[in-house]
């Protein structure tokens, strides 16, 4: 069994690209049989992606942050708040 990952993606809320990297990405992460995260890091401030990724990808975790904090700040967080050691970031 492969060893579980987090997947880190910092957003400002691009709903097309959800749409289109998610369902390929979750293809490729139910293969592997791992107990795999993914994580999208809010970093619009307005807590806006949680409840369409909820109705679209409920697989999805959503870190919240609350405010902008540009995209260094969004990677860290959502390193910081990953549940398994081997994390992937996303851009």
């Amino acid at each position: 069994m492969s060893r579980p990952v987090s997947i880190v993606m910092p957003s400002l809320f691009d709903t097309g690209l959800f749409e289109q990297a998610l369902p390929p990405l979750f293809a490729e992460l139910d293969e592997r049989g791992a107990d795999d995260e993914v994580l999208v890091v809010d970093d619009t401030g307005r807590d806006e992606i949680a409840p369409w990724m909820h109705g679209h990808f409920p697989r999805v975790k959503v870190l919240a942050r609350g405010k902008n904090g540009g995209f260094a700040q969004a990677l860290f967080d959502g390193v910081r708040d990953a549940k398994h050691e081997l994390v992937f970031c996303m851009n």
